[in-house]
Parts: C-alpha cells; structure tokens; sequence
C-alpha cells in the first residue's frame, strides 16, 4: 500500500509541477535560454522514502519538454536542516527558478519563502509534508499535493 501512495504521490508531484510550469509560461520572465527551471527542495535525501519520491519524480520531469522548452531541474537537499533549506529557496528564488517544488523540512515555517515566491510569480508545489491551510490559502501560486499518512 505504502508504494502504491509513493507512485501517486510522485506521478501527482510531476504531472502537477507539469502543468503548473505550462500555465506559467506565458506569464513568467522569458528565460534567454530554451530552459524552464525546476528547483526540487527535499528535507532529506538520507531518508528512503523521499530519496524513491525524488527519483519517481525525477522520473517523471526527465526528457520533458512544455512550448518547446526543455525541463531541467536540480535537488536541493538540506539534510533535515530547516536553516540550509530556507538558504537553498532563497537561492532558488535568486537565481529565477520557474517552479519550486518543496518537501519542506519544517511545515509550520513556510510563510516567508511563499510570500517571496508570490511576489516574484514562481510558483510552488509542496509535497509530502503538509503546511497549515491558512498558509496555502493566504498565496495565489500554491499547492499542495500529499497523501495521508495512515
């Protein structure tokens, strides 16, 4: 059962940070090059299960292509260091992302990274740790895609 939610949770992951990186196309900042950047932000690649989830959705963005433009993507891995990965998303942001897709370390601190990806329109899907609703709610470029943890 375990595995059948890692399978829907890394298609859901891919097929979301997909169609999320489509829609913006034509409203992000054009890129010079023919590249839409995914940025995959994970709170630990020790643990197995994000590690499979990270490969799964690796899997899914690989050899893609939206409006003609090659998905590339890089993981960033905190190694369970709330710190390091609100270091690594503001680097994300820094370096124009189109897309963040974020396992976060510490659900209950998400608030500052969302509000700085609204206001530079990159978009962001969180997965398999999920934040309070209020801070979903309170952003127009956010998702969550999870399964429950029974």
């Amino acid at each position: 059962m375990k595995k059948k939610n890692l399978i829907f949770s890394a298609v859901g992951v891919g097929l979301l940070a997909a169609a999320t990186v489509s829609g913006f196309v034509h409203f992000q900042k054009q890129h010079t090059d023919h590249f839409l950047k995914v940025g995959i932000a994970v709170y630990d690649l020790e643990d197995p299960y994000i590690q499979t989830l990270t490969d799964a959705i690796r899997s899914q963005l690989k050899d893609k292509t939206i409006d003609g433009r090659e998905i590339i993507y890089d993981v960033f891995d905190a190694s369970g260091s709330a710190v390091t990965q609100n270091t690594q998303l503001y680097d994300i942001l820094q370096q124009e992302y189109d897309v963040i897709l974020w396992n976060p370390v510490s659900p209950t601190n998400v608030v500052g990274i969302l509000e700085d990806a609204q206001e530079q329109d990159v978009p962001v899907i969180l997965f398999n740790r999920e934040p309070a609703k209020a801070d979903l709610e309170e952003q127009d470029n956010v998702w969550y895609v999870g399964t429950e943890a029974k």
